[in-house]
């Protein structure tokens, strides 16, 4: 669900158009749009989002792509993400990375199996 998301908000904003992606548990109160949409902000920042905690990333609640232009900074960075999580549940052998093909992919001390050993990863998605 998470991957489909972002692909499809990735591929939005590469088509030219302004995408508002908001979680399920997160309540509006007003007109968002109107700030959102605002020259201090949209003419400014072609990619808005909050962030839960240190280090940000693409797992918080409200996102917007505002006016960002199809091969600009933030299209890519929304498609990049998509393209870096597909890579890494790819790499390894696939989902479980056990087989003995992932250890000649991912040798131990490689970028690639500490990445797969992150508990924060949810391949399943």
């Amino acid at each position: 669900r998470w991957l489909i998301r972002w692909a499809a908000v990735a591929r939005l904003t590469r088509l030219g158009y302004n995408v508002l992606c908001v979680d399920t548990d997160a309540v509006i109160l007003g007109d968002v749009l109107r700030h959102l949409h605002s020259k201090a902000l949209c003419g400014r920042f072609a990619l808005m989002f909050g962030s839960e905690g240190p280090g940000g990333g693409l797992q918080n609640g409200v996102a917007y792509s505002c006016g960002a232009m199809r091969d600009g900074g933030g299209a890519w960075v929304l498609q990049e993400v998509v393209d870096r999580y597909l890579r890494l549940a790819d790499a390894c052998g696939g989902a479980d990375g056990t087989d003995s093909e992932s250890d000649r992919a991912c040798p131990a001390g490689s970028w690639l199996r500490a990445a797969r050993l992150f508990s924060a990863f949810a391949f399943d998605q």
